[in-house]
């Protein structure tokens, strides 16, 4: 596959893509997502209330990233990363991070946040050559960040 097939934009996915699309991730989620939400209700919030930033191969939402922006602590929480299995290795979460940092920055946010299980270490590593850092772990969940304005205080 050539990446010239591949298209990226900022949420044009519908919700029934969304949900297409993050049942057949399901299984690559550690732990698997259906184990810790309804996948259904999950695709509508992140719809409703997200920006997403997408991959896609012709009509097929082949990559996914889901961020929730606050315009009044300018912290955007990542809620969800997800790449189809045939497509994982091409780069493309990586390149999904990309747009999604810089949108951040851009958009003035000041930090980016997320949260994930210790278990999944394929993420705490895309997450770690982003440059997030752990800021907090409790239980089985570790919580990242990165300072998109390094200089800038929260108000």
């Amino acid at each position: 596959m050539s990446s010239s097939e591949l298209a990226y934009r900022t949420k044009t996915a519908s919700r029934e893509a969304i949900s297409e699309h993050l049942s057949r991730c399901d299984a690559c989620f550690n732990p698997p997502l259906h184990t810790y939400v309804d996948i259904g209700e999950y695709a509508r919030k992140i719809f409703d209330h997200a920006v997403t930033f997408e991959c896609w191969r012709g009509k097929e939402l082949v990559g996914l990233i889901g961020a929730y922006f606050n315009n009044v602590t300018r912290i955007a929480f990542v809620t969800s990363v997800s790449v189809l299995k045939e497509y994982q290795g091409e780069g493309i979460a990586t390149a999904l991070m990309g747009h999604l940092i810089d949108c951040a920055t851009g958009g003035d946010m000041i930090e980016l946040k997320l949260e994930l299980y210790e278990s999944n270490s394929k993420a705490l590593q895309l997450y770690a050559r982003h440059g997030f850092v752990v800021a907090q772990r409790e239980e089985n969940k570790t919580v990242m960040c990165l300072r998109t304005q390094p200089n800038v205080t929260q108000t």
